[in-house]
C-alpha cells in the first residue's frame, strides 16, 4: 500500500505574458533620455539594469503553487531502473527476442521485490 500523496507547495516564474509583441510594447513606453543623460557610465548601467528588470517583473509573473509530491514505490531501486534502461535500449534496437527476455526479467524483479517486507 502506498503512503498518501501530500502536496508540495514550490515557487516558479510564468513566463505567459513574456511574448515579442508584450515586449516591444513595454520597452516602446519607456523613455530612456534620463538614462542616456548620466554622466557617469557606472549611473548609467545602473539606471538601465534597474529599469529593464522592472519591466521583466511586469512580463515574468512570480507564483506560488501546489504539487503533489512524487513517491515511487519501494521496488523501483536503482537495479531495477537499470534493466528498464537495458530493455529500452533493445526496443530502440528493435532486438524483440532480447527485449522479451528482459523485460520477462524485470517483472519477475520487481515481483521479487514487491513480497519483500
Amino acid at each position: 500500500m502506498r503512503p498518501p500523496k501530500e502536496r508540495v507547495k514550490i515557487k516558479d516564474l510564468d513566463y505567459i505574458k513574456f511574448t515579442d509583441e508584450n515586449m516591444y510594447n513595454a520597452f516602446s513606453i519607456v523613455s530612456w533620455d534620463h538614462i542616456l543623460i548620466e554622466p557617469d557610465e557606472n549611473d548609467m548601467m545602473e539606471q538601465f539594469n534597474m529599469q529593464y528588470g522592472s519591466l521583466l517583473e511586469q512580463l515574468i509573473v512570480r507564483q506560488t503553487r501546489f504539487v503533489k509530491s512524487r513517491v515511487l514505490p519501494l521496488w523501483h531501486d536503482a537495479e531495477v531502473k537499470k534493466e528498464m534502461k537495458v530493455y529500452d535500449e533493445l526496443k530502440l534496437q528493435k532486438d524483440w527476442c532480447g527485449y522479451q527476455i528482459e523485460r520477462k526479467l524485470v517483472t519477475s524483479m520487481i515481483c521479487r521485490k514487491e513480497k519483500l517486507p
